[in-house]
């Protein structure tokens, strides 16, 4: 790190070409010893074919053998037969497992000599694109431009990533905050449809006991009326056959009394008498039509109280139909809010997973780049140097395109959540209706 960037890229070169010069003499040395010893090889199955024809022309192994047993026949006898036959035997035994070697051997040669030159090609273009791109000091500026290239672009990816992170996290804040606010509206909605059905209860039965109390009052008053009445008039009555049955006994003890006295007294007394029972009559009459008249006027109270309880009654019908239909509303409404709760959680989802992947697939993209960049320090060749470069710039346009769908992906999810805030600012607007409506009800 203490010399500088022009002399490290130097000696890189200087040490890289060196090492390049030096391989290819040694895959030349390598070349040359494998065609020798192909050649060898050969020459040696040569040998072996010649021999394997010089037996097939003789007509095969029996057939030599034969001609070994004949020759022994003649020369040496059984014993010496015997002894050829089994190192004929054993000379085409050992032939075949050589020839086989041998063809194994020359296979495993020209298969080393492809690798050999398959490597002698590659330094040869490595060493052609070298002079293609203009020599040495080219080749060194192209790799320190490469190199700065790859150092701002991690730079930069590593600052978008940071701000990327930091607005995720004020997203995930925000997202918070809003599930927190919609669950204490929520809840305040819900201790308000509470002490809503509470109060109509309280004064449904307030109504019942208030007309309940009413009919129970004007029952009792009508009931001692009608028994003050009755009792006045049972007392009237009484009084009166009192004083009839007191003025009868006293004609009659006159009467007794007089024995025959004057006519007039007697007329008298019987108009007295008379007019009395009249003014008893008249009295009881009387008695009787106020008794009727309260008697109607109760009927009437009760008449006017029944026909206000009816009115309470439909009264108390209606608001019982209003909070039914309320109680409707309020549950629609709280479909409708589960609905949108659900979208809301479905997009955050979507989008924590898009993020998620996103974020994998940068990480796998930074660590793909970092690859390439010590792949690039060590690398072993221009072309593989410039392979490496447009692997590069094909990772950042990768990027930057996981980049754009993480961009998206969030300009959706913030529509959907404008959208879900619409929603519920229309929920609460329904409900704050709702409530006036049963206020008015009130």
């Amino acid at each position: 790190r203490e010399r500088t960037g022009s002399e490290l890229a130097e000696t890189l070169a200087e040490a890289h070409v060196s090492a390049t010069r030096d391989e290819l003499r040694n895959a030349q040395n390598d070349v040359l010893m494998l065609r020798h010893a192909l050649r060898e090889t050969e020459e040696e199955l040569d040998a072996y074919r010649k021999t394997y024809e010089f037996v097939c022309e003789r007509g095969g192994v029996e057939k030599v053998r034969e001609a070994l047993r004949g020759a022994g026949a003649t020369s040496t006898g059984t014993a010496q037969r015997e002894e050829g036959e089994a190192v004929v035997v054993d000379a085409d035994a050992t032939r075949d497992d050589e020839l086989r070697g041998a063809l194994d051997d020359v296979l495993r040669l020209q298969h080393a000599m492809r690798e050999q030159e398959g490597e002698l090609e590659v330094c040869r273009r490595a060493y052609a694109f070298v002079n293609e791109r203009g020599g040495l000091e080219k080749v060194q500026r192209e790799l320190r431009d490469a190199a700065e290239a790859a150092s701002i672009g991690v730079d930069n990816v590593t600052v978008d990533a940071n701000v990327y992170d930091a607005r995720v996290k004020e997203l995930e804040s925000e997202i918070a905050a809003l599930k927190q606010s919609h669950a204490n509206a929520m809840n305040v909605e819900k201790a308000r449809m509470i002490d809503l059905e509470r109060a109509m209860s309280d004064r449904d039965n307030e109504t019942a006991q208030a007309v309940s109390d009413a009919l129970s009052q004007a029952l009792e008053e009508s009931e001692a009326k009608n028994r003050e009445l009755e009792e006045e008039l049972n007392r009237a009555l009484w009084e009166e056959e009192l004083r009839l049955k007191s003025l009868e006994a006293e004609m009659r003890d006159r009467l007794e009394s007089s024995s025959g006295g004057e006519s007039t007294s007697v007329t008298t007394l019987v108009t007295q008498a008379e007019e009395a029972r009249v003014r008893a009559e008249k009295k009881a009459e009387l008695l009787e039509l106020e008794l009727q008249a309260f008697e109607q006027s109760t009927v009437d109270a009760l008449c006017d109280a029944a026909e206000k309880l009816q009115h309470s009654e439909e009264g108390l019908k209606s608001l019982e139909q209003d909070l039914l239909e309320a109680r409707s509303m309020v549950s629609t409404l709280e479909f409708q809010k589960s609905e949108i709760e659900q979208a809301m959680n479905d997009a955050e989802s979507r989008f924590a997973e898009d993020f998620s992947n996103a974020q994998h697939h940068r990480d796998e993209l930074e660590a793909r780049i970092r690859e390439l960049e010590e792949t690039i320090e060590r690398a072993a060749g221009a072309e593989e140097i410039a392979e490496l470069t447009m692997n590069i710039s094909n990772l950042e346009s990768q990027k930057h395109e996981v980049e754009q769908a993480m961009r998206e992906n969030e300009s959706r999810f913030f529509d959907e959540l404008f959208e879900a805030r619409n929603q519920r600012d229309g929920f609460e607007a329904r409900v704050r209706e709702l409530e006036e409506n049963l206020q008015r009800n009130d």
